[in-house]
């Protein structure tokens, strides 16, 4: 692992939800290992958990997320009916915010990016400078589950996974001449015919409002109850529902485009967890996820 001093080692951490917890077991091999980070480039998840990387701190983040258990990760599901997205997204960044204390990209301890997708302008969108929040929101802005990020031009983001998943372009551009790229979405290694399940989320908040009175007795909280019925049920009829649609439709755009870029511009390592078990939702499963980051790492380092 041993690299001459003119050359910079960068982290390229990819999207995928809660299996971006795998980039902290990663980081905690490489920490133990002695591999200094020079630069880190984040998208969706990645840029979340490269954000505190960057910061010099990452294990406050991963404690954060160790002691979540379902009932204390259903008050940070903030609904939303607004119609471009499912969750706000701010009481998720509130818990960022207790976790990753650097409120500017500049005040971190080594170069950092995070990737968006400009829809407006139609290409790809980086921060390196600017609000951490701001870029970190923008990045995880998952179409149809988080509502997208409008800036001060009018222009709608996204989450940056639709135009690099891996941002190992986007590493390079920071500097790094030998990238560790880290794909935690499971596209490149999951056989065709292996699903993960990514509505449990869904229908766990299904249960938990049906508890609450307010909603059972009233007609728009009846409404409620009935928009996430249907949508429950739709996941399960022939032909699929919109979730799984959309979802599957997602992943097999992002696995091409990926497997394109990685192809053009290979990274030194790539490092793939072995997480295909785990729903986008498991965070309260972090223990687990970051141990499988931890073992990938300690695989590719030891071939």
């Amino acid at each position: 692992m041993d690299t001459p001093p003119q050359r910079k080692i960068g982290l390229a951490l990819g999207g995928g939800g809660a299996r971006g917890l795998a980039h902290l077991g990663v980081m905690q091999y490489l920490e133990e290992h002695g591999l200094a980070i020079h630069c880190i480039a984040g998208t969706s998840m990645g840029a979340i958990t490269g954000a505190a990387i960057a910061s010099g701190n990452w294990r406050d983040l991963a404690e954060g997320y160790a002691r979540l258990d379902w009932i204390q990760l259903l008050p940070m599901v903030d609904i939303t009916f607004s119609g471009s997205g499912l969750l706000d997204g701010r009481k998720a960044l509130a818990f960022l915010r207790q976790h990753i204390r650097v409120q500017h990209i500049e005040e971190l301890a080594i170069p950092y990016a995070a990737v968006a997708a400009n829809l407006t302008l139609r290409q790809k969108t980086v921060f390196t400078r600017g609000n951490l929040f701001h870029a970190m929101r923008a990045s995880f802005a998952i179409p149809g589950i988080f509502t997208p990020v409008i800036e001060a031009d009018g222009s709608v983001l996204v989450d940056g996974g639709i135009v690099e998943l891996v941002p190992v372009l986007t590493a390079r551009d920071l500097g790094a001449t030998d990238i560790i790229a880290v794909e935690v979405s499971g596209i490149l290694t999951r056989p065709n015919d292996q699903h993960t399940d990514d509505t449990p989320l869904i229908a766990k908040l299904h249960e938990q409002l049906k508890k609450f009175e307010p909603l059972r007795g009233t007609d728009w909280g009846k409404q409620i109850l009935n928009w996430f019925e249907q949508t429950i049920e739709s996941e399960q009829q022939q032909p699929p529902g919109l979730f799984e649609i959309m979802r599957e439709a997602n992943d097999f755009m992002q696995a091409e485009i990926t497997r394109m870029q990685l192809a053009a511009h290979p990274p030194r390592w790539l490092i793939t967890p072995d997480v295909h078990e785990f729903s986008i939702w498991d965070y309260h499963r972090a223990e687990e996820i970051i141990a499988r980051g931890y073992t990938a790492a300690q695989q590719q380092f030891n071939k």
